[in-house]
């Protein structure tokens, strides 16, 4: 097999024409594939726009568009070689072309011309230089012949094609926004009247992008031609069968991780420092970081770790591409964008050294605490330094990962690093993660759904200034943190254990039993063993009461008040901690039984609130709603006060 490095330029220009065989499935690729050409594309633009500013040649190695598989076919003539059958290769290719003609068209509205002022080449000239498949031979037809250029007729606006089209088109249309920003933006759907298809017109994006806000197509035509390599496999019809071929580069290969590419990345780029590194730090990190298990991950950690270990970092990329679903994939080009940003391309002897100290050595080391950030351990060694969590920082992430299942591993991660790098106190980690812990109590409280409460942790990640308490609320206080009228106003009639599980509500029981009896408070261990602790509800939870409650219920009133009990009985006053022995004992008592019951499972100071009452009716149960209400606002401070 014959094997060479071919530019895009090279498929455009040169003496073989591309044709697709009609049995190849047709163009699929969507936007999130449009979105990753373009982005390798802006990265280009970058580096060629700081590193090359006469444009004279592409500064830097050329990106690598992957394997391509053609099957040598008929000899053409007539100046032409032979034909090229694409095996693999083809959604690439296609989008290629359908960028290249939207450059092409771009350049040619702003001229005011019908032809392109900056031509890569005529992408039809006599015979097509791509030919595609029968179902989007038309689109694509017309979109290399510029009949895009003002609008996509109404036939082709449904096509794959004339998407791809449009949504390239209006990264040009966009300008400058376009290269700079990674999130990429999708163009407005296209506009229909009722009863009609809907049209390709261009008017909904307004005025394109002109002068010094718009892209530099030459540079862009220029990147097009050089920047993008193919390695191609050329196949005669000596060699072997073409399906073989492409089943063993495709589908006979172990996948790798995305954490895998990111391990190759970091290495490649410390030719002189890697092994040393790999010794004292990354081995280390990622033995642990295989071993973490919780209970709300969904993937394996090292991929789960590097999705929020961007993410605490504030990294506007990895906080805007998490919204929609988990793609580490756009992670990996973030954090390589950022080691680009902040120490360029190539790889020198000073570079590997800002590499390690600026990139690779918090990365290792935020990996080596990843464990202690989602509650799975508590301490750490790292580099022969051994680093503790105090007893009370760890109780809280516990909670909060029991509460929550893990939105705030960000910033519970950025902030050990923080302790670890000397930052902040044991003091300042346990103040942020109060705050943390009083964000999400107070939503409980006031019956706010949870729901997205990922993205909110996403997006104060991103707007936290420093490493501050001061910084930490304020970002909080933008995305709903309630106040203590708020909690005063709704909290005693929120039905807590009907919206939320005994793991989730729980550590509210443990927080107000630690500000009403201070430093000698019960650790209230929960589980479901004898000796542990779960939620008792004083009047029972169930649709139906026993006969002792009935006859209570009687004595304390009529049926009337029996239902207004069954209004507030997931209430916040009607819970305490009891052990599991005395929880299933308790059951079918009656209140005064009960209340004995409550004071021998633990002599707690929530139990006060109880154990003084004659009755317990609806208006007992809102009074110590309410009182409790009061002792959760001194636990957990709410939202600084303008």
């Amino acid at each position: 097999m014959r094997t060479r490095d071919l530019s895009f330029s090279d498929y455009v220009v040169g003496p073989n024409p591309l044709v697709i065989p009609k049995y190849q499935r047709p163009y699929e690729w969507k936007q999130d594939r449009w979105t990753d050409l373009w982005r390798d594309v802006s990265s280009l633009y970058r580096r060629s726009e700081a590193k090359d500013p006469e444009r004279r040649a592409l500064n830097g190695p050329p990106h690598f568009m992957g394997t391509l598989i053609a099957q040598v076919g008929e000899f053409i003539g007539g100046g032409a070689g032979n034909q090229l059958l694409v095996v693999d290769g083809q959604q690439r290719l296609v989008s290629l072309f359908l960028l290249e003609s939207a450059r092409r068209d771009h350049a040619a509205y702003l001229a005011g011309s019908a032809v392109d002022p900056f031509p890569l080449a005529r992408l039809i000239d006599g015979s097509d230089r791509l030919t595609p498949n029968d179902t989007d031979g038309p689109a694509f037809r017309a979109a290399m012949t510029g009949l895009f250029r003002d609008q996509v007729p109404a036939e082709h606006v449904p096509s794959g094609v004339a998407s791809a089209y449009r949504f390239f088109r209006y990264q040009f249309w966009l300008g400058r926004t376009a290269i700079a920003s990674f999130k990429v933006a999708s163009p407005p759907r296209p506009p229909r009247r009722r009863g009609s298809a809907p049209t390709g017109t261009y008017e909904a994006w307004g005025e394109p992008a002109r002068d010094n806000e718009a892209i530099d197509l030459p540079r862009v035509e220029m990147l097009l031609r050089v920047g993008l390599v193919f390695l191609q496999v050329a196949l005669e019809t000596s060699d072997e069968d073409a399906g073989v071929v492409f089943e063993t580069i495709n589908g006979k290969t172990t996948p790798m991780m995305q954490f895998d590419h990111l391990r190759n990345s970091i290495f490649i780029r410390m030719p002189h420092r890697r092994e040393e590194f790999l010794s004292k730090y990354w081995a280390d990190a990622e033995r642990t970081l295989h071993a973490v298990s919780y209970r709300s991950l969904r993937q394996p950690p090292e991929e789960q770790f590097f999705y929020e270990y961007l993410i605490s970092l504030g990294e506007e990329g990895a906080v805007e591409e998490s919204g929609t679903k988990f793609n580490t994939k756009i992670l990996h080009r973030l954090f390589m964008e950022r080691v680009i940003r902040g120490i360029g391309y190539d790889v020198t002897d000073r570079s590997e050294e800002s590499f390690e100290r600026d990139f690779a050595l918090p990365l290792a080391v935020s990996a080596r605490l990843y464990a202690l950030a989602v509650g799975f351990q508590s301490d750490a060694t790292i580099s022969g330094r051994h680093f503790q969590l105090r007893d009370d920082a760890a109780q809280l992430i516990n909670e909060i990962m029991q509460m929550s299942g893990g939105p705030a591993v960000p910033l519970q991660l950025r902030y050990i690093k923080a302790l670890f790098d000397g930052e902040i106190s044991d003091e300042e980690l346990n103040a942020l993660l109060l705050s943390i812990q009083s964000y999400l109590v107070r939503l409980m409280m006031v019956g706010q759904p949870y729901s997205p409460l990922r993205a909110r942790f996403r997006a104060v990640a991103g707007a936290v200034a420093d490493n501050s308490l001061a910084s930490l609320r304020a970002a909080l206080a933008q995305y709903g943190w309630p106040t203590d009228d708020e909690l005063r106003a709704t909290a005693p009639t929120t039905q807590l254990t009907a919206a939320h599980s005994g793991p989730e509500v729980f550590p509210i029981l443990r927080g107000l039993e630690r500000q009403a009896a201070g430093g000698g408070a019960h650790s209230l261990p929960y589980g479901a063993g004898p000796d542990e602790y779960s939620i008792e509800h004083i009047f029972p939870q169930g649709n139906r009461i026993n006969r002792a409650w009935e006859a209570d219920c009687k004595r304390w009133g009529n049926m009337a008040a029996r239902n207004r009990m069954n209004d507030v009985r997931h209430t916040l006053g009607n819970l305490t901690a009891v052990t599991n022995y005395n929880n299933q004992r308790n059951a079918t008592r009656a209140f005064a039984e009960k209340k004995k019951l409550i004071v021998d499972s633990a002599p707690l100071r929530l139990h006060e609130t109880i154990t003084a009452k004659g009755k317990w009716t609806s208006q007992e149960i809102t009074e110590r709603s309410r009182t409790l209400v009061d002792l959760a606002i001194q636990r957990w401070p709410g939202p600084p006060t303008a």
